[in-house]
């Protein structure tokens, strides 16, 4: 199926992931809105997600990212609730915790957990398991880390 605002390279990153196919109408409906009711594009996007006690995955929520700012879906399978905050030179803060990974390629076990604020009191958490890892990874480097103040504070 082609979809209006799902683009390729985020169906890529949808079956990489495994859940090609399981939300992808619900995540072009958000990429419409996002097109329709904020002013930039995503460049990235990033399904926030973790693996319960019981081994089943649990998607958190749904991001958009680009140079500019960040939208996240708060529990985007179940509800339609949507945060955008400019992050451009605003990040102030940053905690990352990891398990089983080495920064360079994922393996099933791995977990990567990141949360930042702004300056502004935004704040938000993303979690990744397995192949996750490595996007959770790419998009601290390039979205994150460069965006934080000279005065910000790495945990």
């Amino acid at each position: 199926m082609k979809y209006q605002f799902l683009k390729d390279k985020f169906l890529v990153y949808l079956g990489d992931i495994g859940i090609s196919g399981m939300f992808d109408k619900k995540i072009d409906a958000f990429l419409e809105l996002y097109a329709n009711q904020f002013s930039g594009q995503p460049e990235v996007i990033f399904v926030s997600e973790y693996v319960t006690p019981d081994g089943s995955r649990e998607y958190a929520s749904l991001w958009f990212f680009n140079r500019e700012e960040c939208v996240e879906a708060r529990n985007f399978i179940r509800s339609d609730d949507l945060d955008m905050a400019p992050i451009e030179g605003r990040i102030e803060y940053l905690r990352v915790q990891k398990e089983a990974y080495d920064f360079k390629n994922a393996t099933g076990s791995s977990r990567l957990y990141i949360r930042f604020k702004s300056a502004s009191g935004l704040a938000g958490e993303l979690r990744a398991s397995g192949k996750n890892c490595d996007y959770l990874r790419n998009i601290m480097a390039k979205y994150i880390r460069p965006n934080m103040r000279q005065t910000a504070s790495v945990v």
